[in-house]
């Protein structure tokens, strides 16, 4: 869509500048593309941010965080359990979305445990020390 901006708007600049299209026609298409362009670039940024599947092997020493990223694609991050900040740690004002922070990098992502479905209580509450997952389904 930025691209698509690119090209729309000088051929509507150069039809502005021909007497074709009044000001606020041009006005009216930039202000579209502009709002198309942001609203692509806030929602590709915020899918980076939320991950949708979290793996973890049988021993709970590996994560395998899955995310969508920029482009829509599926990406898988392999993260050692050493390296998650328990959410003990972690201040969360809000309880429906939790941060995932590691201590190898300042970048976050994150998750919810009351939307979600958490299909191996135990193993989630290994590897993320301390979260209370109180749902209002009944599990076993």
């Amino acid at each position: 869509m930025i691209v698509f901006s690119f090209i729309v708007t000088p051929y509507q600049y150069y039809n502005y500048t021909q007497g074709l299209i009044s000001l606020s026609e041009l006005q009216l298409s930039a202000f579209f593309l502009s709002l198309a362009s942001c609203s692509l670039l806030f929602f590709g940024w915020a899918a980076t941010r939320t991950i949708c599947y979290l793996y973890t092997t049988r021993e709970c020493e590996r994560v395998i965080v899955s995310h969508i990223d920029f482009w829509g694609r599926r990406r898988d991050i392999h993260l050692d359990t050493r390296d998650i900040v328990p959410i003990n740690d972690i201040e969360t004002p809000n309880k429906t979305i939790l941060p995932m922070k590691r201590y190898s990098t300042d970048y976050t992502m994150y998750y919810s445990v009351q939307i979600a479905q958490i299909l191996d209580r135990p193993r989630f509450n290994r590897v993320f020390t301390g979260i209370i997952t109180q749902d209002k389904k009944t599990w076993w």
